[in-house]
């Protein structure tokens, strides 16, 4: 399952100087038939993981490639974890697919429309049985909003996982309590959606009346001959299943649960399968979606599979189809998907044209301090970030991995031809289009249905794009220069960006997958985060008016200081516990403050409106008296009335 990660997404950068003196020396491995050497394949990929694996501390790995359907070199490096773990082998150890899982949902559902069995324009809910998408936007969500995208669900989590398949094995109920809420309208814009396509995945299942995961091993992973690869992971293969692991910033490796995926969640990440399983899967993708005389999607399927024009953010840049997307490493016309669980990672790279596939995974994550569901993992994770040593295995150290397939390109395929050049229909931006579009962009995968999640990514995360003169653009420090029209190129990493305006809003992006929206001037964290510290701790101030001699000033001094006080307290509730009430069926606690809250939050509404009514004539002995006290009274009202605002656009009113 991709993490936002984030939240969230990786950009390619140049491949770190370790690691080139590691593969610098061996030749070009292309013969003029334009088949691959093994050998050469071989020595790259032994010095480029050797390198890779020390640098980042990730205990084990596989390496796949395939060359005009054949397996052309497999192998395993490492152990499946430090203690007592046994030697990857890629031919029987179980890697967990994450993401990559959507490939398989998008396969099975595109075999299901084509019989007639589900309508891609349908609502879900016309199928669903075990759950109901919620009704709290008038538009419903339809199977091809779930395949792009755009279903409108949150971006967490919190509860859709489980540390055995037992344990994940939830009922209807128990699906419906934990289905995260949707938080935009379906068909606004693309935001990867986890949460969608665990609902995709649900509804072929409850549509057939077949489990999700025999849906998969019938029609996918039975005509391929994957014959280890399954959905989640049986308790008769956990001997041969990777451990997971953070890697910790002093370098350890520490083994974590696994992640099983709940029902509502599977077609999202929960798939396992071994290196020898990916490559007949790379292989089926490679030929149009059959392997051995054996079709898993017709030509018309794998056209809707690839149909990258069907989501594009540039005509230069990658686009998006059903589940795969578009890539060019090196300028390479390439298929693509990754995958990641908490403790694990994967990527399969295609390439069509020369018939090559691609596909690693390794079993360890760095450590994210930012556990996106309480305020205690932000605090830790600002603090880590901010305040403590420089860890001696970082985030840069894991990028290697995400930087491998641009470095195959490099090593092994032939120069990338041309780049076409297609900007028909764009404009070229100016200087002055620019400063209109410069501001905070936030990813549109970001947005939770949590309170503290929304608050993490306020506080730490967004692109902030700035003119930078003569129709180049400032990036987070970087600067893009546009090359053609409404396209910026970055001089030294070749990264590029498009800018896209609709109604909806500005966005900026990389691909048509991975976007970020400009936010709005009130949102930005000075007026969204600081506030929900600052505003009450000047209502606490006011409780200084205890002391005063007049019994208004001790009256209303004394509500503002409790009911600052009070919000304060209760938003720290929710933002600390309100995802272990969920997890823990404890709704009835966290309800307990929300109510609490509420009546602050009316609290807070009223007071300025006392204040202001004892300032009357119609209440003469409570007319509040001096100018310095006046004054500063009606700081504390509009502070008061500020809370309120804070609290609508945190959608905490009303919520219980």
């Amino acid at each position: 399952m991709a993490v936002s990660a984030p939240r969230r997404h990786w950009i390619a950068a140049v491949l770190s100087a370790v690691v080139s003196l590691a593969w610098a020396g061996v030749a070009p491995a292309q013969t003029p038939a334009g088949s691959l050497d093994p050998v050469a394949v071989q020595h790259w990929s032994d010095a480029y993981f050797e390198a890779a694996m020390a640098r980042s501390k990730v205990p084990g790995a596989v390496m796949v490639v395939v060359d005009h359907g054949k397996v052309v070199f497999i192998k395993g490096y490492g152990v499946t974890t430090p203690v007592g773990g046994r030697p990857i082998d890629p031919n029987t150890t179980f890697f967990r697919l994450g993401s990559i899982t959507k490939v398989l949902t998008a396969i099975t559902a595109t075999q299901l429309i084509e019989e007639g069995k589900i309508d891609p324009s349908a609502d879900v809910n016309r199928y669903l049985k075990r759950i109901q998408v919620p009704a709290n936007y008038p538009q419903p969500v339809t199977i091809n909003e779930l395949f792009a995208h755009e279903g409108g669900f949150g971006a967490d989590l919190r509860g859709v996982d489980a540390p055995t398949e037992a344990q994940a094995n939830i009922s209807g109920h128990e699906m419906q309590r934990l289905l995260v809420p949707r938080v935009r309208p379906p068909g606004r814009y693309i935001a990867y959606d986890n949460n969608g396509w665990g609902v995709l995945g649900l509804t072929l299942a409850d549509a057939t009346g077949e489990p999700y995961a025999r849906l998969v091993r019938e029609r996918v992973f039975q005509p391929l001959g994957m014959t280890h690869a399954v959905i989640g992971a049986p308790d008769a293969d956990l001997p041969n299943l990777i451990g997971e692991h953070y890697i910790m910033p002093n370098g350890a490796a520490r083994l974590i649960d696994h992640s099983f995926l709940k029902p509502m969640e599977q077609g999202a990440g929960d798939g396992s399968a071994t290196g020898a399983d990916m490559a007949r899967l790379m292989i089926a993708l490679l030929q149009g979606g059959q392997f051995d005389g054996k079709r898993v999607l017709s030509p018309a399927g794998y056209q809707s599979l690839t149909n990258f024009d069907a989501h594009r953010l540039h005509p230069m840049l990658p686009g998006y189809g059903r589940a795969l997307y578009e890539d060019r490493p090196g300028g390479h016309f390439a298929i693509k998907h990754d995958g990641g669980m908490p403790g694990s990672a994967t990527s399969m790279e295609l390439f069509p044209r020369e018939q090559i596939g691609v596909f690693f995974a390794i079993n360890a994550r760095p450590y994210n301090p930012f556990d996106g569901e309480t305020l205690a993992g932000l605090v830790r994770g600002i603090r880590m970030f901010l305040f403590e040593p420089k860890p001696k295995v970082s985030m840069d150290d894991y990028q290697t991995f995400r930087t491998l397939d641009d470095a195959f390109a490099a090593q092994f395929l032939a120069p990338a031809p041309a780049e076409v050049i297609n900007t028909q229909g764009v404009k070229t931006l100016t200087d002055a289009d620019l400063k209109a579009l410069a501001g905070t962009y936030l990813p549109t995968s970001a947005p939770f249905a949590s309170f503290v999640g929304n608050l993490q990514v306020a506080a730490i995360e967004g692109l902030h794009v700035a003119p930078a003169g003569h129709g180049a653009i400032n990036v987070s420090g970087r600067v893009f220069q546009q090359i053609h029209p409404d396209l910026f190129e970055n001089a030294a990493s070749k990264d590029r960006y498009a800018f896209h305006s609709d109604p909806t809003g500005d966005f900026i992006g990389p691909a048509a997958l991975w976007i970020a929206r400009k936010v709005q001037w009130y949102e930005t964290p000075v007026l969204t985060v600081l506030p929900l510290i600052g505003l009450p701790l000047w209502l606490l101030f006011a409780g200084f008016y205890v002391f005063a001699k007049r019994a208004i000033y001790r009256r209303l001094g004394t509500a503002a200081a409790a009911l600052g006080l009070v919000y304060f307290g209760c938003v720290v509730l929710e933002g600390q516990f309100a995802t272990a009430t969920l997890l823990h069926h404890q709704q009835w606690i966290s309800a307990l403050w929300r109510l609490v809250l509420q009546l602050a939050i009316l609290g807070l509404a009223a007071w300025p409106v006392v204040l202001g009514w004892s300032w009357t004539k119609q209440a003469p002995t409570l007319r509040v008296r001096g100018v310095a006290a006046a004054i500063h009274l009606s700081l504390v009202g509009l502070a008061a009335w500020a809370l309120v605002l804070l609290s609508a656009y945190w959608k905490l009113i009303g919520h219980l």
